[in-house]
This record gives structure tokens, C-alpha cells and sequence, in this order.
């Protein structure tokens, strides 16, 4: 069997990719090292948060504008949310460059925020600001993942190839994918790759565009009512004096409390070189947070690593594969790309199958690099 798309990677955006293409009526081969969902790479814990006012640039917002309506079909599709659309808040020192970026970039594209003075069960400082968007809130990442992947592999002309490693190469006219562990071949008409923190042993002429980043995520004790969602404690992101973000969620069914950092984090040689371990530095910087800002918060219980795939400026990298127009990449997510999957997923199997995607996609050529 000849298939007409090939998606190696099956994080999120290569799991939106198969979504994609069974939606077209594509038939659609999707190939991943492991078993996913797993803790492997980038695709785990718990739950990511999707956001609208977004300070990284204005070409975001039609990116996250189709993935929001996105995750509200699939919200249809599962009969529950996996999207909770609780609203957000952010709030950072008065007048931070990141916040402020943030507002501008919403206002300029029609976003609705509303400013406010507080944020319920956050002891927000008096000369703070801070916002809420009501399209922000949450993702399930493991159930979401799980529940897509099971949805296509329904469907007719769908096939998963999973736990083991494959290569592949273009003939000059089908793309073959070679199968490590039996030497079996796979061919398709297009290609997609969604490498996610493998991107540049896969992608080798990327590895001077990518870096990679440990960071931690890390569960507290509720301590207090306050910080359920029916008391209107929302997922939030804070801008802090050092340049750090810290970004949480509301108590989950055990009572525990999700609070990550987003910029600082470590660089990694490789995805096979990260360290897995979680050390009392990593826990001190969430606990400090907590205790200046969350009153009443338990300690920490559980932490869990996940890396990062950074670009050079922190952008995704979304385009063709070298010398062909009939194979797509999706790479340097950065550490927010999550939010974006239903989006990325959909271009990334249009630029493949179609040649182009129907949103503009120029800001994250791999071309901006020179």
C-alpha cells in the first residue's frame, strides 16, 4: 500500500497531523520511537496551559484564534472538555515590558481582556498588574493524546507504527520509511516530521537552530479551598522581577496544584543526556513562588522533568524539508507549542500533502536564520 502521508513523530502536533489528514479522507501512516503518550519527551504532564494574550509576537494570534476552535471540536468530539476554558490571568510588576507586550499584542488583534485588580487566591502585590483572558485555560495532555490517537485509529486508511525507530528517504517520486527493528518498508506520496526534542538527530541540518532545555514541573498540596477552580482559581502565568515565568494550575481531583517554570532553564546536550532527577534547587524556585504568592499552599509532592525544544528566538520553525515541497517540519516549539497542536498539526500535513498551508506561516521559515 502506497500512503498518501507519512507522519513520523507522534507527540502532539504529529498526533494532530494523522487528525488532519483522516479528516481530508487521507490515508495516513504515522510512526513513533515509543508508545505514546509517555514521559519520554515534551508531550506529559497532566495538563499545559493555552493562552490567547500572547507577548511572544502578533503572529500568534490567527495561529491560536484556529486552535481554539479546534480544541472546541474536539471538546464536541469527546463529549467533555479537554480544553477547559476557564479563563487565565497574568500579572507581572507594574508596566513589564512582557505583560505590556502581551496586551498590546491582544488589543491589536481584537483579542478581549479585561484588566483587574486582583486575581482570586493570588496575594497579587499592590503595585502589580494583571489581566484575564477569557479564552486561556487548560489542556489535558495524556487524555487529549490518548483520545485523538484512539479517534483516528478508527478510522479507514489510518495505520500506527509504533515502538521502534524509523529512517527514511525520498526516491524521486515516494517517500520510504524504512522500519529499524524489521527492516520492513512503509512508502507514501508526502511526509511529515514532528521530532519534537529529537528534531536535530533527525533533522540534522537544524542543529544549529535548536537548543535543548531541562525544565521542571512540580505538584504542591492545595493547602486551601482557594485554589479550586469553583472558587475561581484559574490557570495563570506570572512575569517575575528576574525575568522568570512561573505558571500554574488549579488543584486537580487529588488536590494537587501544578506549578512550572518557563524560562530558565538548563541546557542539554542531547534528549538521551537530560537529566531526569529533580533537585531541591529546582523545587526552591516553585516554592518561593508559592509562598510569596498562594497562600496556605501545601509542599511540594511530586516533580517531573520535561524538556524544551528552543530556536534561536524562542519562534517555532515551521516549513518544507530541504529540496522538497511534498515533505513539512514542525520544530523548536520552544516550550509553548502544546496550545498550537490542532493548528500545527493542520499545517503542518497541508504544506506536505498541498504544497502550502491556508494561514500565513512566513514568520517561521527556517529562512529567518539566514
Amino acid at each position: 500500500m502506497i500512503y498518501d502521508l507519512a507522519v513520523v513523530g507522534l507527540g502532539a502536533i504529529g498526533t494532530f497531523a494523522v487528525r488532519a489528514a483522516a479528516t481530508k479522507g487521507l490515508t495516513v501512516a504515522g510512526f513513533d520511537a515509543h508508545h505514546p503518550p509517555h514521559a519520554h519527551g515534551s508531550t506529559h504532564g497532566s495538563t499545559r496551559l493555552i493562552r490567547a494574550i500572547y507577548s511572544e509576537g502578533p503572529y500568534y494570534v490567527p495561529l491560536i484564534r484556529s486552535a481554539i476552535a479546534a480544541w472546541d471540536e474536539v471538546n464536541a468530539e469527546a463529549g467533555r472538555p479537554l480544553y477547559h476554558a476557564t479563563g487565565a490571568h497574568y500579572f507581572a510588576p507594574r508596566s513589564h515590558p512582557d505583560l505590556e507586550a502581551a496586551i498590546a499584542t491582544a488589543e491589536d488583534g481584537g483579542l478581549e481582556l479585561v484588566r483587574v485588580s486582583d486575581v482570586p487566591g493570588i496575594a497579587l502585590p499592590a503595585d502589580w498588574d494583571a489581566v484575564f483572558d477569557p479564552l486561556g485555560g487548560f489542556i489535558e495532555v495524556e487524555s487529549t493524546l490518548a483520545f485523538v490517537q484512539d479517534e483516528s485509529s478508527r478510522q479507514s486508511g489510518v495505520a500506527a507504527f509504533l515502538g521502534e525507530e524509523v529512517s527514511y528517504a525520498f526516491d524521486g517520486e515516494l517517500w520510504e520509511l524504512t522500519r529499524k527493528n524489521t527492516a520492513s518498508k512503509v512508502r507514501a506520496k508526502s511526509l511529515a516530521v514532528c521530532p519534537g526534542p529529537w528534531a536535530a538527530q533527525m533533522l540534522p541540518f537544524l542543529k544549529d537552530h535548536l537548543r535543548l532545555e531541562r525544565h521542571t514541573l512540580h505538584w504542591s498540596e492545595s493547602g486551601t479551598s482557594a485554589t479550586g477552580e469553583s472558587q475561581g482559581f484559574t490557570p495563570f502565568l506570572s512575569h517575575l522581577e528576574n525575568g522568570e515565568w512561573i505558571y500554574g494550575f488549579p488543584a486537580d481531583e487529588n488536590g494537587l496544584v501544578k506549578i512550572a517554570e518557563h524560562k530558565f532553564g538548563k541546557s542539554c546536550k542531547s534528549i538521551s543526556e537530560v537529566d531526569r532527577d529533580v533537585y531541591p534547587s529546582d523545587r526552591k524556585v516553585i516554592a518561593d513562588f508559592a509562598e510569596r504568592f498562594i497562600p496556605n499552599i501545601g509542599a511540594i509532592t511530586r516533580s517531573s522533568v520535561c524538556p524544551y525544544t528552543m530556536s534561536p528566538d524562542g519562534d517555532f520553525i515551521i516549513d518544507h524539508l530541504p529540496g522538497g515541497s511534498n515533505a513539512a517540519f514542525v520544530a523548536g516549539l520552544s516550550g509553548h507549542g502544546y496550545k498550537f497542536a490542532p493548528a500545527l498539526g493542520r499545517i503542518v500535513t497541508e504544506l506536505a500533502v498541498d504544497g502550502s498551508a491556508d494561514l500565513d506561516v512566513s514568520a517561521f521559515r527556517l529562512g529567518r536564520f539566514g
